[in-house]
């Protein structure tokens, strides 16, 4: 009687977090071309889009009210129930690729990114999940990507495309989606509904590179990714993941210093450094060290980052938080989630890839009494070969 009641209670809230299904955030949520799922602190479906029903041949009734471990082969089960717990607890990133199953038990890998919500009351806690199933990543990445372009034209106020939509060959729901904006431009946006579509882009932005990399760090794993090198200012890469990361830095209060050589660089848009390097997964590299780093600090504190250029390309990354005993044993273990920032195991697996690629090291060294440092070391090219 208790879990019924319980359920009914989950059901309500799903209602409440969306306000109605003719509600704005509720119809970019199921107009999405990519499986969406949301979750409360109990592993409980509270709602799914149809993309994600999709994915698993399941209708929403079917979904909504059970628990996520329906579609988890029971050997991962406990695992993937740890995760989500700690996840919600600690707001650690989360992605991955993981065997699921579908209504008829067939076996197939999904990749996946997860996002947190919270409504604002005290048990309204609820983990988002993006999910595509592995062998149909470069469909959905075509999809989404225009469906991200759409949603940027809407909030940006820019929508003219019409031309573009006519020589894509776009998905039903992306062009659903389409008409949808069209609407979307002449409503009145609250604040909650803003929130929303920021979250959705975000985490779908961030999900785009991700499926769009899968491959890449395969390679990297196996020593076949080959780098597009090429020249850039290393030091306008650093402040433009910097500035990036100001809002989240803002809310803790957090203060981030950037030196050259030990040199405090009051305007370090005034300086260059032109390097040699795959740009694009440098620049991947540096943002989630950065915000790996904020995520650990303590509340007003302070990161300092500085950049050496000697013999090699040295940055240190220094925090005041300090990373626990057992971690650090497991520091660049994908499989490692101890927590959040830099006890996640699998954003310091692909940072270790991506400095092997450019033939560089990264290490760490974490005390008591000094905080941590996180060091990139690379060698300096200044010609593409």
């Amino acid at each position: 009687m208790n879990k019924d009641k319980s359920t009914e209670k989950d059901l309500q809230k799903i209602v409440s977090f969306f306000e109605d299904h003719q509600d704005v955030m509720y119809q970019v949520f199921e107009l999405m071309p990519i499986g969406i799922c949301v979750t409360n602190e109990q592993g409980i479906y509270t709602d799914v889009n149809a993309t994600y029903c999709d994915i698993y041949g399941y209708t929403r009734e079917e979904l909504i009210g059970k628990n996520f471990t329906i579609v988890v082969p029971d050997d991962h089960q406990s695992h993937l129930v740890e995760l989500h717990q700690k996840f919600l607890q600690e707001r650690f990133e989360l992605k991955g690729r993981w065997l699921v199953k579908d209504k008829k038990d067939n076996l197939f890998e999904i990749i996946t990114n997860a996002a947190y919500l919270d409504d604002g009351e005290d048990d309204g806690k609820c983990k988002m999940t993006l999910v595509v199933k592995a062998d149909q990543t470069d469909v959905t990445l075509k999809r989404l990507s225009i469906t991200l372009d759409i949603l940027e034209k809407v909030i940006t106020d820019d929508l003219s495309l019409e031309k573009k939509a006519e020589k894509e060959s776009m998905s039903g729901k992306v062009s659903s989606l389409l008409t949808f904006a069209d609407l979307l431009k002449e409503t009145d946006l609250t604040l909650k509904q803003e929130q929303w579509l920021k979250i959705i882009m975000d985490i779908g932005k961030d999900t785009l590179r991700h499926l769009s990399s899968a491959d890449d760090f395969e390679a990297m794993e196996t020593g076949s990714f080959k780098p597009q090198l090429s020249n850039f200012d290393f030091i306008n890469l650093i402040c433009n993941q910097i500035m990036d990361s100001a809002e989240m830095a803002d809310e803790k209060g957090i203060r981030i210093n950037i030196k050259n050589q030990d040199q405090d660089l009051i305007d370090p848009y005034g300086h260059q450094l032109i390097v040699v390097g795959d740009e694009f997964y440098l620049e991947y590299l540096f943002e989630h060290l950065i915000k790996n780093a904020i995520t650990s600090a303590p509340q007003n504190s302070t990161i300092n980052i500085t950049i050496f250029e000697e013999r090699q390309l040295s940055v240190y990354i220094e925090t005041e938080s300090v990373i626990s005993e057992k971690m650090k044993l497991r520091f660049f273990d994908k499989n490692a989630h101890f927590g959040k920032g830099l006890e996640n195991g699998l954003t310091n697996h692909l940072s270790k890839l991506i400095t092997n690629v450019h033939k560089g090291n990264i290490s760490f060294i974490s005390e008591n009494d000094h905080g941590t440092r996180i060091t990139v070391e690379m060698p300096i090219l200044t010609e593409v070969s």
